[in-house]
């Protein structure tokens, strides 16, 4: 994801700022996406997961 210096903010957000403003995505989305099988996780909620080696 390319990011643009329009998009940069002044002063810098505090970790708990930037982790509070992410809208976090289903795993089962991002497994999908990364090619990982629903078999292969462990589902801890929706948005965590393991993924069996």
């Amino acid at each position: 994801m390319a990011h643009k210096l329009k998009d940069l903010k002044r002063p810098v957000p505090s970790d708990l700022d930037i982790a509070q403003a992410a809208t976090p995505l289903p795993i089962g989305e991002i497994a999908e996406d990364a090619g990982i099988l629903p078999e292969e996780l462990e589902l801890f909620g929706n948005t965590k997961a393991k993924v069996s080696l």
